[in-house]
């Protein structure tokens, strides 16, 4: 929701606006959670285009909100060097919809 805040103005070609844009239905949510106690991961997510990155939390969590409709590649990449890196390839989101990737192990 983008609130649109009016205001006065003169003079030639100025005014003043006010309203609400909502804006729903374009996006949806990703979380999961990482199955090692070797320590914290990078989690990223990529469409190809864009590429958003997020680390867990000290319990494995992570969690993407407000992500674009579409289909994702993700790489998790532990902090710790003895781990490889893990890639789960087709994440499907819809929208306003939380896809759940569950536990996944190392």
């Amino acid at each position: 929701t983008v609130n649109i805040g009016g205001g006065t103005g003169s003079g030639t070609g100025s005014g003043s606006a006010s309203g609400t844009i909502t804006v729903t239905g374009l996006t949806g949510n990703i979380t999961g959670g990482i199955g090692t106690t070797m320590g914290l991961a990078s989690v990223c997510i990529s469409n190809g285009t864009n590429t958003f990155c997020t680390m867990t939390s000290a319990s494995g969590q992570f969690n993407f909100q407000a992500v674009a409709t579409g289909t994702y590649t993700m790489q998790i990449d532990p902090v710790l060097p003895l781990l490889a890196t893990q890639t789960v390839a087709n994440v499907n989101v819809a929208a306003n919809q939380t896809t759940s990737l569950g536990l996944i192990t190392f």
